[in-house]
C-alpha cells in the first residue's frame, strides 16, 4: 500500500508541471513513464540490486501511472485554464 501511495505521489509531482508546461500527449507520456522509472531507480538504490521481476513491475506500475496521469491531466487542465 505504501509503494502505491509513493507511486501516486510521484505521478502527482511529475504530472502537474508536465501538464502545465507541455502539450497533452508529451505530458501524458512523461507523467506516466517517468514515475515508474524513478520508483524502480529508488528501489535499486535502497536494495542495492534490481528486483528480478522489475520488467513486470515496470509494466504494471506504468499502467497504474497512466490512469493516474490521465486524472492529474484532467485536473490540471481544468484549473490551468481558469487563470
Amino acid at each position: 500500500m505504501t509503494s502505491l501511495l509513493l507511486l501516486l505521489l510521484l505521478v502527482l509531482l511529475v504530472g502537474v508541471p508536465a501538464f502545465a508546461y507541455l502539450k497533452k500527449p508529451a505530458a501524458l507520456g512523461l507523467a506516466s513513464l517517468l514515475p515508474p522509472l524513478l520508483f524502480q531507480l529508488g528501489n535499486w538504490m535502497y536494495l542495492g540490486y534490481l528486483d528480478p521481476f522489475w520488467p513486470i513491475a515496470l509494466v504494471v506500475s506504468g499502467a497504474i501511472a497512466l490512469v493516474a496521469a490521465m486524472a492529474v491531466g484532467q485536473l490540471v487542465g481544468r484549473f490551468a485554464h481558469q487563470r
